[in-house]
């Protein structure tokens, strides 16, 4: 079980360094980890964002917890807001 959630988190990070995002964009996905309060890393879908004290939590669709859907706004490689969405927004 270990050796699977170090795989899941290399294989995140692998991700997130591999495939730099660039200035505006936004990125959905499930809420699968993040730190106690705003700074530090989230996992949301298959990456890992690093949020600072800029980062901006907006919990107008509910609270930021895990298993729910979640946008994440970068621009120029820095994460600007994490904001929960409507679970429709994360089904394909």
């Amino acid at each position: 079980m270990n050796k699977l959630l170090i795989l899941s988190i290399c294989f995140s990070l692998f991700c997130i360094y591999s495939t730099p995002l660039f200035a505006g964009e936004e990125y959905k996905g499930i809420l699968h980890a993040r730190p106690e309060g705003t700074i530090g890393n989230w996992i949301i879908g298959d990456r890992v964002f690093k949020a600072t004290e800029k980062t901006k939590l907006d919990e107008d669709n509910g609270p930021l917890k895990v298993g729910v859907c979640a946008e994440v706004e970068v621009e120029k490689g820095v994460v600007k807001e994490i904001e929960s969405e409507p679970m429709k927004k994360c089904q394909k």
